[in-house]
């Protein structure tokens, strides 16, 4: 492990560990906030922690300590291009574009349809994520948690700027789409995440695949309440909750401001027939 000290834009000193020793080349695993984001961190870090491969998760390390992103250095930037890694957490592009490593690595992007990403980050603002012990990202989610408190969903997603930071996040993605990116829909993997891990595992090359370990891995993580539960982070897994939960015109101006995440990432415009109920027969394969 490697420890580099930085400094922030408002003079906040913070430390990240970079993996040791290096890899031979970059390797980027991206999604955007209230996507599958941390079920995709949880399993990919506990695969390779189990068998002691390298891997860095910066923005979990920065948001312990407190810092928000655009406080961050240049040089954070710099290190992350000098230290090959497998690098996970990302929920934003979180500045990577100024990597030039970026544009060369192997990319892993899982996206949601942007309607339930949009309900599950107001709930996640509103009640149920973490806060940092400190700094200035403790105080930037205390006042995002007030100013959802202060609004319904349907006002929070049309009308403020932190309801809707969730879809620029994924517009940024969507630049990321090439022949180095392989990409995944929530709404298939999360009801086949042993294929999903080991599809991922095969995708960046991480050598002879433990089958058993994927499995446990796997089981561990499949959870999926029977009751929707606004307090818990998995308040619910099912696709097309985003109907029990928006007025119709919502529905229709997340459909009209984003046509062109509806078209790069493959969902439909539809906005009147019956949630769907599970995807469990769905094939898993790469987008």
């Amino acid at each position: 492990m490697s420890r580099i000290q930085f400094t922030s834009a408002t003079g906040q000193e913070f430390t990240i560990d970079f993996a040791e020793p290096p890899q031979s080349a970059h390797v980027y695993f991206l999604s955007a906030a209230k996507s599958g984001s941390t079920l995709l961190y949880n399993m990919i870090g506990d695969y390779f922690s189990a068998l002691e491969l390298p891997f860095v998760d910066v923005p979990t390390q920065v948001f312990h300590q407190g810092i928000i992103q655009p406080n961050l250095p240049e040089a954070l930037y710099a290190a992350i291009d000098a230290h090959p890694s497998i690098y996970i957490g990302f929920r934003t592009l979180f500045g990577l574009e100024r990597c030039r490593s970026l544009s060369t690595a192997r990319r892993i992007v899982l996206v949601r349809d942007p309607r339930d990403a949009l309900v599950s980050h107001y709930y996640s603002i509103r009640y149920s994520h973490p806060l940092p012990l400190k700094g200035d990202n403790r105080n930037n989610m205390l006042a995002a948690r007030e100013e959802a408190a202060k609004v319904g969903i349907d006002e929070f997603i049309t009308r403020v700027q932190r309801g809707r930071f969730i879809c620029r996040t994924m517009r940024s993605l969507s630049a990321l789409i090439g022949p180095q990116t392989t990409l995944y829909k929530y709404e298939v993997v999360v009801f086949q995440k042993a294929e999903w891990l080991r599809s991922m595992l095969s995708e960046i090359g991480v050598g002879r695949l433990d089958d058993g370990l994927i499995g446990e891995i796997a089981s561990r993580h499949d959870v999926l309440p029977e009751n929707e539960d606004a307090s818990r982070h998995i308040r619910q897994v099912r696709p097309g909750n985003y109907r029990a939960h928006l007025q119709h015109d919502t529905i229709r101006w997340i459909e009209q401001e984003y046509p062109d995440l509806f078209q790069v990432y493959g969902y439909a415009v539809i906005t009147h027939p019956p949630c769907p109920q599970g995807m469990a027969g769905a094939p898993l394969t790469p987008v």
